[in-house]
């Protein structure tokens, strides 16, 4: 049961439903500041990536939902499966060369998409952002990973060959996926 739920969580990410808790708020000096953890401010309000427009503090350019959300997408997708790789490699070490080559697979495959995403957020206003979505993504990841953590090694062997097998036939690629197109057009300025 466990393992379908597991699937299923794995399958719900690979489709883009996943999303970060951001905070948004000015600072005292004028900054938009983003991050992941709440400010004591009450009028900062958490938003989604679904709803998420960075403004830059510069005022030079605010970066549309649907790119926030793509940007989520693509980090969450990173970590799950550098995430399942580790767990796997540890679960079971005699299989280090096919779960690795799976996941290196998974990164050479969407090199385009990482690199694009790496683009976007290596502005140094978007450092925060960067920073709350990554941290949200890990925790997401360890979430859904939590109850084959939990189960028996028969159970995480089982979970490691069919969930890195998906990664090795391509079926997490993000490429050509709907969801990462803003991010893929999105023209940096």
């Amino acid at each position: 049961m466990k393992m379908k739920v597991l699937v299923a969580l794995l399958g719900a990410l690979a489709l883009g439903s996943a999303s970060a808790q951001v905070y948004k708020s000015v600072g005292p000096d004028g900054k938009v500041l983003v991050t992941n953890v709440p400010p004591a401010v009450k009028s900062a309000a958490p938003v989604r990536p679904a709803s998420l427009s960075s403004t830059l503090h510069n005022g030079s350019e605010t970066l549309a939902p649907e790119v926030v959300s793509a940007l989520s997408n693509v980090m969450g997708m990173s970590h799950l499966v550098n995430s399942a790789r580790d767990f796997c490699v540890a679960t079971m070490p005699a299989s280090l060369k096919r779960y690795s080559a799976a996941a290196i697979g998974w990164q050479q495959r969407n090199a385009v998409v990482v690199a694009k995403k790496n683009r976007v957020l290596s502005m140094s206003d978007r450092n925060l952002m960067a920073s709350a979505m990554s941290g949200d993504m890990q925790r997401m990841t360890e979430d859904m990973l939590r109850p084959i953590r939990q189960a028996g090694t028969a159970e995480k062997v089982e979970w490691c060959d069919k969930a890195l097998g998906d990664v090795d036939r391509g079926m997490l690629d993000l490429r050509g996926r709907a969801s990462i197109a803003p991010l893929m057009s999105y023209t940096l300025r």
